[in-house]
């Protein structure tokens, strides 16, 4: 139980820090370095940004269910979704963006657990997508 809460603590740290990362590139404040990342997929997920645009989100969750308990899989799940997002949010690449859609989407189809935030931050996504 401690491990778990440490993991999902550690998970939310990670998910804070996407968020700061890509408003600061969005605001000007910080530059756009592809290769950084690339090395962000690499760095929380031991897999590029290509290995999770090939599959289906259902295979995605299977892909993290392999090695952790449910609710690190939902947690692993957002934090993709945001780095998806942020991505194709600087990259202008509108796939990246509809993935990381799906994922929040299944994770609230999925979860079985009610979260005010992330149906927020969907909402966000879905508007900034049809802006």
């Amino acid at each position: 139980m401690i491990r778990k809460d440490y993991i999902l603590r550690q998970i939310g740290q990670i998910l804070e820090a996407l968020i700061r990362k890509f408003s600061k590139i969005q605001s000007g404040n910080d530059t756009y370095n592809p290769d950084e990342i690339q090395d962000l997929y690499l760095k929380y997920f031991n897999k590029n940004a290509t290995f999770f645009t090939a599959l289906s989100t259902d295979d995605i969750a299977k892909f993290f269910k392999e090695n952790n308990d449910t609710e690190e899989v939902f947690a692993r799940l957002q934090v993709l979704s945001e780095l998806l997002f942020g991505e194709g949010q600087v990259s202008k690449n509108q796939q990246l963006q509809l993935k990381a859609i799906d994922i929040l989407q299944y994770i609230t189809e999925h979860s079985g657990i009610f979260d005010w935030e992330r149906n927020r931050r969907l909402v966000e996504m879905k508007k900034y997508m049809s802006d």
